[in-house]
């Protein structure tokens, strides 16, 4: 009798013939099936499409940034610390690059200009004092400033002022229209003193010749003696000319070419050049607004 087995007993039957596989082949061989699988592309591949990305998580929004404090004004010892710590560096530059300039900072002594703390203040002084002398400026400022409560010099109540009353405190028309423009344009934000401190000097220079009546010359007096920047060069103003001529040996006054050139070596504190030789061609008289208390 002839004896048939199913397909299931047959390949049993093989299967207990072949010798048994040692540990390294079992590790090392993969069954049939397996190699099918990782040989035959998958259904997204034949169909070319990607696999799908989890969507990317957002980042959480940065924290509102906080508005700036509005800038303080000075105080009286911080302008005067402020000098003085630029002071000393400026004076053992000025004595080492010019043996002339030394001289001269030895027989005045120490460097002690006269500070303001508020551009407006200072400014409204300027056009008042301008082509008359330093007493009836200080008269007409003083009845300027009576026009604000308490005597504290306001923008926006000298902005409120019309001509009339300004003329009737002692400035001419003209002078009473650079008055109220100047006020105007601290009120409106076109200047401040936080921006001026910000700004560079040129910056702060055309800035302030916006205003009517406000020439280069009175914004450099500003950014020398009120904002304290240590290397500013009046070449327009008629003292330096002279004094410029009189360090050189010469009767005739220096023009700016000549200015620029004598002052190049003082950088960067031709601020404190400048005062030094005002004081030794002018004596005590000084230019700059005094600071009121």
């Amino acid at each position: 009798m002839q004896l048939r087995f199913g397909r299931h007993s047959s390949r049993r039957r093989d299967r207990l013939k072949e010798p048994p596989l040692n540990a390294r082949q079992r590790t090392t061989q993969s069954p049939p099936t397996s190699r099918a699988r990782s040989t035959a592309p998958s259904a997204t591949k034949r169909a070319g499409k990607r696999p799908s990305k989890p969507p990317a998580k957002k980042a959480p929004p940065a924290p509102p940034t906080p508005a700036p404090r509005p800038a303080k004004t000075p105080s009286h010892a911080a302008i005067r610390d402020g000098h003085a710590a630029h002071a000393s560096a400026a004076i053992a530059h000025l004595s080492r690059v010019d043996a002339r300039l030394a001289d001269i900072i030895a027989r005045i002594g120490p460097y002690r200009p006269t500070l303001s703390r508020d551009p407006f203040r200072t400014l409204a002084f300027a056009i008042v004092n301008q082509q008359i002398s330093m007493a009836a400026a200080d008269k007409i400022f003083a009845r300027v400033r009576g026009l604000c409560p308490r005597g504290r010099l306001s923008a926006a109540v000298i902005a409120q002022c019309d001509v009339a009353a300004l003329r009737g405190v002692g400035l001419s028309n003209q002078k009473a229209g650079y008055m109220r423009d100047l006020a105007q344009h601290f009120v409106d934000g076109r200047l401040s003193a936080s921006q001026l401190r910000r700004w560079s000097d040129e910056e702060a220079i055309a800035a302030l010749t916006d205003v009517r009546g406000i020439g280069r010359w009175t914004a450099e007096m500003l950014l020398m003696f009120c904002l304290g920047r240590p290397d500013v060069w009046p070449v327009d103003d008629l003292g330096i000319q002279r004094a410029g001529a009189a360090l050189l040996g010469r009767d005739e006054r220096l023009g700016k070419a000549e200015l620029e050139a004598l002052a190049e070596p003082w950088r960067p504190y031709r601020s404190f050049a400048a005062w030094y030789l005002w004081r030794h061609r002018e004596g005590a008289a000084m230019v700059g607004t005094a600071l009121q208390q």
